[in-house]
């Protein structure tokens, strides 16, 4: 009797640990998806504003496909080494200095993330002319470009 509880009780926790995983993972698509949509969104209006002539859009996709691989490449290579770390600050004994050099590659890739998105502007400013230009100034179209302090 008690090892058919202890079975009914394994099996719930089975079946519903397994739903749970399925649900979070459906979640993150749908998350995914939105935030997909949301981008498009955002692009569509900032090209309508700008008033991007068709050639202009292509570079512009072109170099934001290139970009994505990098980033992905970057994002991945982050989110490895810092399983690494974790896995190493779980463990009984941490050498201290094999964290210290795990921590100096994320550094690393935190700066090769950094230079890549100010090569993205450096290559998507290159693209639009002095008007457009300004016109993204005002938007504030990413984080990292602001306006101008008036003197």
């Amino acid at each position: 009797m008690n090892k058919a509880i202890i079975f009914s009780i394994m099996l719930i926790f089975v079946v519903t640990s397994g739903a749970y995983t399925g649900g979070r993972k459906q979640q993150e698509k749908r998350d995914m998806q939105r935030y997909s949509e949301s981008r498009t969104r955002k692009w569509q209006i900032m090209s309508r504003k700008l008033d991007l002539s068709e050639s202009q859009r292509q570079k512009i996709r072109d170099q934001r496909e290139r970009n994505t691989e990098k980033k992905n490449e970057y994002v991945r290579k982050l989110g490895d080494l810092r399983n690494i770390l974790r896995k190493k600050l779980s463990e009984e004994e941490i050498d201290v200095e094999e964290v210290e050099y795990i921590i100096e590659d994320i550094g690393e890739v935190h700066k090769k993330i950094l230079g890549r998105r100010v090569q993205m502007l450096i290559e998507f400013k290159s693209v639009l002319n002095d008007e457009q230009w300004k016109k993204v100034r005002r938007m504030k179209a990413g984080s990292f470009i602001h306006k101008e302090k008036k003197k």
